[in-house]
Parts: structure tokens; C-alpha cells; sequence
């Protein structure tokens, strides 16, 4: 995953997306995010994002955290109802962060998480 998408593997382990907390400060930033989107809940359509991020390529922390949600919900964690995992905005709000987590470690849970609900 580091050598293949540049994702970090940072020290700093990540837990399930079900198991998120969701404190004030992710809530506010996720209800900005979908404004944003012009969503009322859930994510957008993946099949709709990348036409806006493009268009947005200009903002760059709005860049940065919609490139990464859109690259890992397409090409690392398919969302079964086709929409981005935007429970993952919980480790991009910050930008700073990004580094600080595993996210080699977070793939591979997730590809574990997969594997034994077959």
C-alpha cells in the first residue's frame, strides 16, 4: 500500500469505520463537508466525485480531502451502495494528521473486516 499509492504508515493505528467515534469537532466538519457536496446524509455518488474534485483543484485542503476519500473508497474499500466511505473525513479533517496514521495497517484490516463477512 505505501509503495504501490504512497499511503503513510505512520504510527498511529486507526480503528474500524464502524466503530468511530464522533465527537463534535468530526460532526460540524462532516455536516460542512456534505454543504459542501449539497447531500443531506451519507456521501456522494463515487461515480460523481471526481468531475467536482478536479474542479476544485485549486482549493487545496478541500483537494487533499476529497482526492483521498474518493481514491480509497474506489480503489481500497468499494462501498457496496457505489457512494464514498465519508466516515473516513474523521482522519483527514485535520490535514496535518494524514501522515500520522497507518494506513497500510487500516487497508489491511479493512481487506480482514472483507474476508470473514464472506
Amino acid at each position: 500500500m505505501h509503495a504501490t499509492f504512497g499511503l503513510p504508515m505512520g504510527i498511529v493505528q486507526m480503528q474500524n469505520l464502524k466503530h468511530l467515534n464522533h465527537d463534535v469537532a468530526y460532526i460540524k466538519f462532516l455536516d460542512n463537508w456534505r454543504r459542501r457536496w449539497n447531500i443531506a446524509r451519507g456521501g456522494p455518488h463515487i461515480g460523481s466525485m471526481l468531475e467536482i474534485i478536479l474542479e476544485r483543484v485549486d482549493r487545496v485542503a478541500e483537494f487533499v480531502t476529497n482526492f483521498t476519500i474518493y481514491v480509497i473508497s474506489t480503489c481500497i474499500i468499494e462501498n457496496p451502495n457505489s457512494t464514498c466511505h465519508f466516515l473516513l473525513l474523521k482522519y483527514v479533517q485535520n490535514l496535518d494528521n494524514i501522515k500520522n496514521y497507518n494506513w497500510c495497517a487500516f487497508f489491511i484490516q479493512c481487506v480482514n473486516d472483507i474476508l470473514i463477512e464472506w
